[in-house]
């Protein structure tokens, strides 16, 4: 088996990412692997246009973000000093969140990826598509997916 180094951990905030931080928490707990919490802002239509491919997250919402990053930390991790792993994060502005957390695993080293997912199905995948399939197919480490438990 493959060690586990440093666990990257993709976070929307949502209830299914919130499902998934005791699978995070334990897996690095037992590991001893870093965890790596990003949280990938897609782009909106409101975004002042770029000068560069280089997108930045608008300073009018960077604080905001970066407020609901340490309150999920807190929330979900709240013993981290007592911990025997380390917990690294970043915000990271993406045109495309799915390739954008495989790219992330890539820059970090990660040996796997973890993320909720709301667990659509029908008309609703169809239309809004999966972010977590998508990564589950292209990453080149493997991917646990927590789904949802409200359905």
């Amino acid at each position: 088996m493959t060690e586990l180094k440093t666990l990257l951990f993709a976070t929307d905030f949502s209830t299914g990412a919130a499902r998934c931080c005791s699978m995070a928490s334990t897996l690095a707990r037992l590991s001893g692997a870093r965890l790596h919490i990003v949280h990938i802002v897609a782009e909106g239509d409101s975004w002042p246009l770029q000068a560069s491919d280089q997108l930045v997250v608008p300073e009018s919402q960077q604080a905001n973000i970066e407020r609901e990053m340490k309150r999920f930390i807190g929330r979900y991790f709240p013993n981290l000093d007592q911990e025997p792993f380390t917990v690294t994060w970043d915000i990271v502005a993406a045109r495309h969140t799915s390739s954008e957390i495989v790219h992330q695993a890539e820059l970090v080293d990660a040996s796997m990826i973890l993320m909720g997912t709301e667990g659509r199905s029908g008309v609703k995948r169809l239309l809004a598509g999966s972010t977590a399939e998508a990564v589950v197919r292209t990453a080149s480490v493997p991917v646990v997916t927590i789904r949802n438990g409200d359905r």
